[in-house]
């Protein structure tokens, strides 16, 4: 087992990839490939969050989830993964601070809605998984360079944001 990498990058990524996708039209049919692109990085996010349980065991997952990141900004060419690989070793640096408790409540959900939202055919209701995850991970994680502005919030307000699903 190596150095632990500091886990505050796996939630820039699910927070980088959750705000960009909450974006998208929800409305109408599917577009040709859509449904398959959204699974697809929805199991992505899943496997991040797979590795941040095996970080908080000591499994060193920084090479894991370089590759994770490599192949899903490849297949569809996703600009804001694409800046997160760019950045990479600048953001191995952010600040974590949470309580354990508080980032498996966090992690719990998370994972429940990824589970919820994969399992959803129906393109409204899939993409407001996606909008009720969005504030989760901004709880856990500092300031960083890539996301000029971030805000923080708390992790009740976090809660309380994705409750209305």
């Amino acid at each position: 087992m190596g150095q632990i990498m500091n886990k505050s990058i796996y939630y820039i990524i699910l927070d980088i990839g959750f705000t960009y996708e909450k974006g998208n039209s929800s409305k109408g049919v599917w577009h040709f490939g859509e449904k398959n692109r959204i699974n697809d990085e929805i199991y992505f996010w899943k496997q991040i969050v797979e590795n941040i349980k095996k970080e908080n065991l000591g499994i060193d997952c920084r090479d894991n989830t370089y590759k994770l990141l490599q192949n899903i900004s490849k297949k569809y060419n996703i600009q804001n993964y694409k800046n997160i690989i760019l950045h990479w070793d600048e953001l191995q640096v952010c600040d974590f601070v949470v309580s354990d408790d508080i980032e498996t409540s966090i992690n719990s959900l998370i994972f429940d809605f990824l589970e919820k939202a994969i399992n959803e055919n129906n393109k409204e209701r899939k993409y407001n998984f996606i909008r009720a995850l969005h504030n989760l991970p901004k709880c856990m994680h500092g300031c960083n360079c890539i996301q000029s502005g971030f805000k923080p919030i708390s992790y009740k307000d976090a809660i309380k944001y994705s409750s209305w699903v």
